[in-house]
């Protein structure tokens, strides 16, 4: 109860200190928001003037730098000016939250659910209980349901769907996408490094390196930069599995991704 408590007021002072230049990146757990968290990063830390650090931009730094809704403090001051603050969060859209400038993050749900299943299955302490992929994708806080609902809530409030399955593609031509839509204006070179920074080989690296910011959260199994694959539920999904997903998706009229095969 007391946990509870405490973070209803975290999410309340939060919600208080929002600014009307802030930004939310939004995603369903283990969507790619946490690539797109590094390249904002290292882009604020490469532009000359807000440069601060001449460290490695490291899971610590980003998550000090790139602050989560109800985790950390907002009402500290946001001291680089021109570049907005950028506030990751996994919660679906409530009114409270207001209209502020949206970017959306999505990756396939069959993806995800694998991803998050995994994900799940190391952490120290985790709320899902089952020990197989189906019962989570059916599971009403984890699965496909959930995803469905979160994506359906932020849809209407977001001008920008960034697709994971496009930045493994063309990285450069949607983070520059991204730029224009925050009014970022760089050099190509800071660019161009930003991007290379933050590709999921580099963040491999930083991770085996100099770790995760809070390890004590998962078992030493844990790997944060697992495969970063597309197409993972190939391996993992039963046909029964596929027609779940397949069927909560049309019921919900998400088409998103439409070459939902079970075959």
């Amino acid at each position: 109860m007391k946990y509870l408590i405490s973070k209803i007021s975290i999410y309340a002072r939060n919600i208080l200190a929002l600014k009307s230049t802030d930004v939310f990146l939004v995603s369903f757990p283990k969507s790619g928001n946490t690539w797109v968290r590094f390249y904002l990063c290292n882009l604020l830390n490469n532009i000359p003037s807000l440069h601060f650090t001449d460290q490695p931009i490291d899971f610590k730094i980003l998550d000090d730098i790139m602050p989560e809704l109800g985790k950390n403090n907002l009402t500290v001051s946001w001291p680089y000016k021109g570049f907005p603050r950028i506030i990751k969060t996994h919660i679906a859209y409530k009114p409270v939250l207001g209209k502020h400038r949206t970017i959306l993050v999505v990756r396939d749900p069959r993806d995800v659910m694998v991803s998050y299943f995994k994900f799940e299955k190391t952490k120290s302490v985790s709320n899902f209980t089952g020990d197989n992929i189906s019962a989570f994708i059916k599971n009403q806080k984890f699965g496909i349901e959930a995803w469905c609902k979160h994506f359906l809530s932020w849809q209407r409030y977001t001008a920008m769907i960034v697709k994971y399955e496009d930045l493994k593609e063309r990285d450069i031509n949607i983070f520059e996408e991204m730029n224009n839509f925050l009014s970022l204006s760089v050099d190509k070179n800071v660019f161009l490094k930003s991007v290379e920074q933050s590709r999921f080989e580099n963040i491999k690296k930083i991770e085996e390196s100099r770790g995760l910011a809070d390890p004590s959260k998962v078992n030493s199994n844990f790997k944060f930069a697992r495969s970063g694959k597309t197409g993972q539920w190939k391996e993992m999904l039963s046909a029964e599995d596929l027609n779940y997903i397949k069927d909560t998706l049309n019921r919900y009229s998400i088409n998103l991704y439409n070459d939902y095969e079970v075959s």
